[in-house]
């Protein structure tokens, strides 16, 4: 089970097989879930997101398997289609450039949206799984000089013949062949974003398709389940283009859109520069549910009351550490804060911040106080902790 950070500091954990030996990555804010198949393309019914829509009728000590036993089954169709003047036509499914497996990485993770990147994504026809494009048919030619290989820098193919074939280490030699470099086939890969009420899936692409003057063509999203979704974006002659569909929660029910009603959703990420996990197995992402400041603060402060000032009184020094949301609302009682300024005001992550307290446990007054704040200082470089707030800040920018 995904939850973060584990206790060496390192982000990712080991993947849990809790819920089966296929490749699935759960994500689930709490009132939302989505399930990926990193296999999902190979062969079979091609169905990449097989479950997704609202469990608002878990318990918050919901676990894995329940949340995923929970989830609505869905078909997700992802196709690429051709139609030509002359009358023919083609249509593509999604498949992957990999054996088997998508490749998913984590594009980041905050305390407002967690975003997931699809990647090894092409065009496939349905019935024979040839890719589509001009590669399809390339037929790769040996060196003619025979030249030997090993793939790596001590054996290195030449420029125009780049590809080691064959090499088995204390066996045989590589031998070098060439590799088809088409352009006219953009980058394609899907962005999951998923905030506490909402699910964006967004397939998007990076280029032109060149298609001829006699043909058009068009890409659909289509998801069969409870709530039915369809979306087709035309592929006209420019840099890039996507397919959206916005899913949105309330009350145990779910609503699809091909547009955001609140924030335009944006590829955050560079596509093939993204990190892959190590193996793909069961993850499971835990995102909070949307909770405004007024809710955090009624949660918050009896804690400070009943866990946190016994301890000042006696005299302790008590360190506290939290999340953004939770420390604002310390503050906004500490320093008096308006309701108006305190929502403008941005954590700097893993940044110390001190405050003195007189007999009474009010804060004391601080010349290195850094407005709004009057009370309370920052330990550290003064120009890094106000590198670290605007990186807060610009982290929940969605739009």
């Amino acid at each position: 089970m995904y939850t973060g950070y584990d206790d060496s500091g390192a982000y990712c954990q080991e993947a849990s097989t809790e819920l089966d030996d296929d490749a699935h990555l759960l994500l689930y804010s709490g009132r939302l879930g989505v399930v990926v198949d990193a296999a999902g393309l190979y062969g079979g019914s091609r169905n990449l997101l097989p479950r997704m829509g609202s469990t608002a009728a878990l318990s918050a000590s919901a676990s894995a398997r329940d949340v995923y036993d929970a989830l609505p089954a869905v078909e997700a169709n992802i196709t690429f289609e051709t139609t030509c003047t002359d009358g023919t036509a083609e249509t593509y499914v999604l498949g992957t450039s990999e054996d088997q497996f998508v490749q998913i990485g984590l594009v980041r993770q905050g305390h407002a949206v967690t975003q997931i990147i699809v990647t090894a994504l092409e065009w496939q026809d349905p019935t024979t799984g040839d890719t589509y494009g001009p590669c399809n048919s390339f037929v790769a030619e040996k060196d003619p000089d025979g030249t030997n290989c090993n793939g790596y820098a001590n054996w290195p193919c030449p420029d125009d013949y780049p590809d080691c074939v064959g090499f088995v280490q204390g066996s045989s030699w590589g031998k070098c062949y060439t590799v088809c470099t088409d352009t006219s086939v953009p980058e394609l890969w899907l962005e999951v974003s998923m905030w506490g009420d909402s699910i964006a899936l967004q397939l998007a692409w990076d280029g032109n398709y060149s298609l001829s003057s006699d043909c058009s063509g068009a890409i659909t999203l289509n998801i069969s389940g409870d709530v039915p979704f369809s979306s087709t974006t035309a592929l006209l002659n420019s840099s890039g283009g996507d397919v959206l569909a916005f899913v949105a929660g309330s009350g145990g029910a779910i609503s699809i859109d091909d547009e955001t009603p609140e924030y335009q959703v944006i590829v955050t990420s560079s596509s093939g520069t993204v990190y892959s996990r190590n193996a793909t197995r069961d993850v499971f992402v835990e995102v909070p549910s949307t909770e405004c400041l007024k809710d955090t603060i009624a949660r918050v402060m009896p804690f400070w009351e009943e866990a946190i000032v016994p301890d000042l009184r006696v005299g302790k020094t008590v360190f506290v550490a939290a999340h953004g949301n939770s420390i604002r609302a310390i503050l906004k009682f500490l320093e008096g804060i308006s309701d108006e300024d305190i929502t403008g005001l941005e954590i700097p992550t893993g940044t110390p911040l001190v405050y003195a307290l007189d007999a009474d446990l009010k804060p004391m007054p601080c010349e290195l106080a850094v407005p709004p704040l009057r009370f309370g200082r920052y330990l550290g470089d003064a120009e890094a902790i106000k590198a670290a707030a605007e990186a807060v800040k610009n982290q929940t920018k969605v739009g």
